[in-house]
């Protein structure tokens, strides 16, 4: 099931990079105001399941974690990449094309982080208690 983890995380990735492409491309992150929504919940599609491959290959449900502690570390390591992102964005001077305030833009993104990491971290818990 983990290895399952890694390539919707590589095909994520490539669809996350082929949409940034055309961002950059076509100005589309100064035209929608809407289109880093999902490339933020992609973002935490991909970080997900990448947590969940690496926390799969450490083996570390198996042990005394259950496939929720997995979940909650999933999460951690996603909103601490997505942190990260946010900071970069900032200290890159990269704030002026939001829609409302700044700090509310912040929440939305890491939102949306969140709610990619949740959704495969729920995919992945009904696949491998299923199994």
């Amino acid at each position: 099931m983990t290895r399952n983890m890694l390539y919707i995380s590589l095909a994520g990735a490539a669809l996350l990079q082929v949409m940034f492409f055309l961002a950059i491309r076509h100005d589309l992150f100064w035209h929608l105001w809407w289109y880093d929504i999902p490339m933020h919940f992609l973002g935490g599609v991909v970080l997900g399941g990448l947590g969940i491959w690496l926390a799969g290959e450490l083996q570390m449900w198996r042990g005394n974690a259950g496939v929720d502690a997995t979940g909650l570390t999933v999460v951690f390591f996603v909103m601490s990449i997505g942190g990260a992102w946010e900071i970069f964005e900032y200290s890159t001077g990269n704030t002026f094309n939001t829609i409302g305030s700044y700090p509310l833009d912040i929440v939305k993104d890491l939102v949306m982080d969140l709610t990619g990491a949740l959704a495969i971290f729920l995919y992945f818990r009904r696949k491998s208690l299923s199994a």
